[in-house]
């Protein structure tokens, strides 16, 4: 791999001593090639030897394609998730509606808690209404 890109392995070695964050194990180089060894130097093969300026000037043309290429492939992508929303949005929806009323009552509850506490807090006390029978309609047109 280095002889494809033309490097020698005391560059490779004085470019990551200058850049340790590079040369981390925990830095993800962006796949080039077969095995992460051969990533790290296709990612920095077109630094080595170049001046700080010309290195930040490569960085932000490269960064300059990537948005491009992300601004291009956007409305396929937008059309995808469309796709997948439509087809899969009667399912989500169903699912959610079951576990709503399963779960209503047991947030309900936890919000009385929740503010019951809170009134304490403040000496506020609150007596729970008892529940009563309602009148048959019947009566009230009477």
């Amino acid at each position: 791999m280095l002889a494809k890109l033309g490097l020698a392995a005391e560059q490779v070695r004085g470019y990551f001593a200058s850049n340790p964050t590079l040369a981390s194990g925990l830095h993800r180089a962006p796949h080039a090639a077969a095995g992460t060894a051969a990533d790290r130097l296709a990612e920095i093969a077109p630094y080595i030897g170049k001046s700080e300026r010309e290195v930040r000037v490569l960085k932000a043309k490269q960064l300059l394609k990537d948005a491009v290429a992300g601004a291009r492939a956007l409305p396929e992508t937008l059309r995808t998730l469309r796709k997948r929303l439509l087809e899969r949005s009667p399912v989500l929806f169903e699912q959610a509606r079951e576990e709503w009323i399963e779960q209503r009552p047991i947030i309900v509850e936890k919000m009385k808690q929740v503010a019951r506490a809170k009134a304490e807090s403040f000496g506020l006390t609150f007596m729970m209404p008892a529940k009563t029978a309602e009148a048959p309609a019947s009566s009230a047109a009477a």
